[in-house]
């Protein structure tokens, strides 16, 4: 059974609040697909690295190889079909180490931004877009140094190995959706 480790780097007072809202979802999703295993680290603006890539770094290192991660960030609500459709993939897709799924916006880049190898860069890709195998990371990491260190450590990934992703029409992943 796949095992799926939800990264969150909690460092927004509300924060928690929307964390603890999507764990409800979580909850619903059947026992037989796979287990969830939902990792919070807590940190302040007032740290070296407000964005979480320290937190979620740290995190990274705690999972197994075969195991696939999800980072989601405290702003980000889950969509109620994310996991259903995240099921969906790995079946339709069982040879791929990397799912990429279209993006509900409330930015310029939306209202959706496509799942696509045209978007695998800085900027035009977000977190919680990807799962992925902790085994198609192998040591890298997050950049600690930038704003954007999800959209350059995605788009060094898809560089790294094309043929691992599949992308996702469906738009069911959240960007920042807890912001009005």
């Amino acid at each position: 059974m796949r095992t799926l480790h939800i990264l969150t780097a909690c460092s927004r007072p509300d924060g928690i609040k929307n964390v603890l809202a999507a764990l409800s979802l979580a909850a619903l999703i059947p026992e037989h697909w796979f287990l969830i295993r939902w990792h919070i680290a807590f940190q302040n603006h007032a740290q070296p690295d407000p964005h979480g890539a320290v937190k979620d770094n740290e995190l990274m290192d705690l999972i197994p190889g075969d195991d696939w991660i999800w980072i989601l960030d405290d702003d980000n609500a889950i969509h109620p079909a994310f996991f259903a459709a995240l099921w969906k993939a790995w079946s339709d897709y069982p040879e791929k180490d990397a799912i990429v799924f279209s993006q509900n916006r409330r930015d310029g880049l939306g209202p959706v931004l496509p799942a696509g190898p045209e978007n695998m860069r800085k900027g035009r890709v977000d977190t919680a877009q990807l799962v992925f195998k902790k085994s198609l990371i192998g040591p890298k990491r997050m950049r600690v140094d930038h704003r954007m260190c999800d959209g350059i450590f995605y788009e060094d990934l898809y560089e790294s190995s094309p043929s691992a992703f599949a992308f996702i029409p469906d738009p069911v992943t959240n960007f920042n959706w807890q912001k009005t």
